[in-house]
């Protein structure tokens, strides 16, 4: 596993090469996909739009410049309480930093934004908090649910392009008729299942719904480091857990950016929170709880959804090892028909126990 992990994420640095060969192969063959559709979407290069971005998503930062120059920069990560460290931080530290926002992404940030900003005599300490990746995924998915349930007169799927003229094959029908998640009831574990197959098999049926901004909270934490190494930015630390995040969060700031000045008792001062507009309440909103539930549900059945999901995140356990792998993704990462595809990107043995 240490050296599996450092084929998938070295130094930090996604292998989005290998990702993006490799890993929706995987996960599709683990979901029982017939190998000959991807030689039909080889075909239709639009319809696999997903797998080319779901490894490289990232927000634009916030930047944060104390009195003497020295700049602290948040990447952060949807669905990792990236509006509650923003507001937090906000509030903490008050006139004594200058808040900016970036619109954009982390590369844009660092090449363009940045050095107009302030002349630079030492690298930024760049920060973020990551979650559980499968607990991430699960609590995208109930947040996608509810704006589904907000906007559904807006953004309603139905099938009527399966009469269009372009798609006459049977992959089109199948991806239109019988691969609409939206066809089952909202909150059921059949649902999601059909879910993660629409992710995999880049369903164009539900463009509307997963080809927007939305679909960003489903997206894998290493995105981040992907926007990073995009930019030859290193991530200075990140913190492994969003619990109990406003005690913890000033702590972590502050032993990761020692340079960087903070408020007097910016360290020992939990982060004062308040309910904010733009929190979309998935976690109290009855769909969004019976969603994540459903969720729940399937990852603890442990079957060919759950072990697609560790397929489609093992870049995440990869580059950030502060993380416990699941006891089932580590069976998943050391079954042969996994390693054999990794492995073949190298060419020395590895040891394949994640527990080693």
């Amino acid at each position: 596993w240490p050296q599996l992990k450092n084929t998938l994420c070295p130094n930090m640095r996604p292998n989005i090469a290998l990702a993006e060969k490799h890993i929706f192969h995987l996960a599709r063959e683990r979901m029982g996909f017939d190998p000959s559709y991807e030689t039909y979407l080889a075909k239709e290069q639009d319809r696999d739009l997903i797998s080319k971005f779901f490894f490289k998503f990232h927000q634009p930062p916030t930047q944060y410049i104390d009195s003497n120059g020295n700049v602290m920069v948040y990447a952060p990560i949807l669905k990792c309480a990236e509006s509650q460290i923003r507001q937090g931080m906000k509030g903490s530290m008050k006139s004594a930093y200058k808040h900016v926002g970036m619109p954009g992404n982390l590369y844009t940030f660092f090449k363009t934004y940045m050095p107009k900003l302030t002349p630079q005599t030492k690298p930024p300490c760049v920060i973020t908090a990551v979650r559980d990746p499968i607990s991430h995924f699960l609590s995208g998915y109930a947040q996608l649910e509810e704006f589904y349930v907000q906007r559904q007169d807006e953004i309603r799927v139905t099938t009527s392009g399966a009469d269009d003229d372009s798609l006459d094959d049977v992959y089109s029908k199948e991806l239109f008729l019988d691969r609409m998640f939206t066809r089952y009831r909202q909150g059921s574990t059949k649902r999601f299942e059909q879910f993660v197959d629409n992710i995999l098999s880049a369903a164009k049926s539900v463009d509307s719904y997963l080809f927007n901004a939305w679909q960003a909270h489903i997206y894998p934490l290493s995105g981040v480091l992907a926007g990073l190494a995009e930019a030859n930015v290193s991530l200075t630390a990140y913190l492994p857990s969003i619990r109990n995040l406003t005690a913890h969060w000033p702590v972590f700031v502050s032993e990761a950016c020692p340079g960087v000045v903070f408020p007097e008792g910016f360290a020992t001062s939990p982060m004062h929170l308040k309910v904010s507009a733009d929190q979309h309440g998935s976690s109290t909103a009855e769909k969004g709880r019976d969603c994540r539930s459903a969720a729940n549900d399937v990852w603890e059945m442990g079957g060919d959804a759950a072990e697609a999901l560790c397929i489609l995140h093992v870049m995440d356990y990869a580059c950030f090892d502060k993380l416990e792998v699941p006891q089932l993704c580590k069976d998943v990462y050391s079954d042969s028909s996994f390693i054999n595809v990794v492995e073949s990107e190298f060419a020395e043995e590895i040891d394949v126990n994640p527990d080693s």
